[in-house]
């Protein structure tokens, strides 16, 4: 009997220790198991950081090509933008020193043909003599107008204003009229004219001071002189008494009143003459 509670006993504790045993076992595997599992599973998470590291530097090297070819192109894009600036540039100076050397030679042909007229005036006739010494002097006040429009900055549009002041100086040296002897008022409000109105007006203005200084006798008594020039009006008078009141300047063949007739119809303007406490004239244009 003890034999068999021996057995027992032995059989019983043999179970235990294997059961404790495969429970050591099991749960070995089971660690095992799990750690083979986190290992797993932190090889996939590496595995999927690399690759989301692999694409984020795949993405970098894209834009950093992207953002090169850009900056290639901006370079060439600058470098061309440049280079035109440059062509043009060079093209402007160029037609610069061209226009230069154009008024230079306009301005010397112009000089010549003065003093040939100065020279055939000495040689000529008195009455041919005055005429030639008239278009001398108109020749050179077209040569100074194109010599003011060489000098504006703005090749489109010509100010009066300091070519009628040099005008009048001009008329005084040469008829010796001192500043008592002569009061002038000059306003040029719109200077924007263009070219050609600009040319055409100071070719009348010349025409009309021209006679001012001619026939108002200025060596005898003060002379006034009044320009206004005013958006599309321009009015010159002056307080000259040498032209009667019933004076028809439509049936008078004067030279100088043609040319300002020829002026204005230039420039499409209507003009006309009267006479009111001295010579008027008023000019519109458009």
């Amino acid at each position: 009997m003890a034999r068999l509670w021996l057995l027992l006993f032995i059989s019983f504790a043999s179970l235990t220790l294997n059961g404790q045993a495969d429970d050591m076992h099991n749960q070995e595997t089971y660690q095992k198991n799990m750690t083979e599992a986190e290992l797993k599973y932190n090889t996939q998470k590496k595995d999927i950081e690399i690759d989301h590291q692999k694409r984020a530097i795949a993405r970098a090297k894209w834009v950093r090509s992207i953002f090169g070819i850009l900056i290639l192109a901006l370079v060439i894009l600058l470098y061309l933008l440049w280079e035109q600036v440059k062509a043009k540039q060079l093209a402007v100076k160029n037609s610069q020193i061209l226009l230069k050397e154009l008024h230079h030679r306009v301005k010397n042909n112009m000089q010549t043909i003065a003093s040939m007229m100065r020279i055939q005036a000495r040689q000529a006739d008195p009455s041919v003599s005055a005429v030639l010494l008239e278009n001398k002097s108109r020749l050179e006040v077209f040569s100074l107008l194109h010599q003011d429009l060489y000098l504006n900055e703005d090749v489109d549009k010509l100010n009066l204003q300091p070519f009628i002041v040099n005008l009048i100086e001009k008329f005084k040296f040469l008829y010796h009229i001192n500043d008592e002897k002569l009061n002038t008022h000059v306003a040029v409000i719109d200077t924007g004219l263009d070219v050609e109105t600009a040319l055409s007006i100071g070719l009348i203005i010349n025409e009309l001071v021209t006679n001012s200084f001619k026939y108002a006798k200025p060596t005898e008594y003060p002379l006034s002189i009044s320009i206004n020039i005013c958006k599309n009006h321009c009015h010159y008078s002056d307080n000259g008494q040498s032209i009667p009141t019933d004076f028809d300047f439509e049936k008078n063949e004067g030279f100088g009143l043609q040319l300002i007739s020829y002026f204005a119809q230039q420039i499409h303007a209507k003009h006309r003459f009267y006479v009111d406490n001295g010579f008027h004239f008023h000019l519109t244009f458009s």
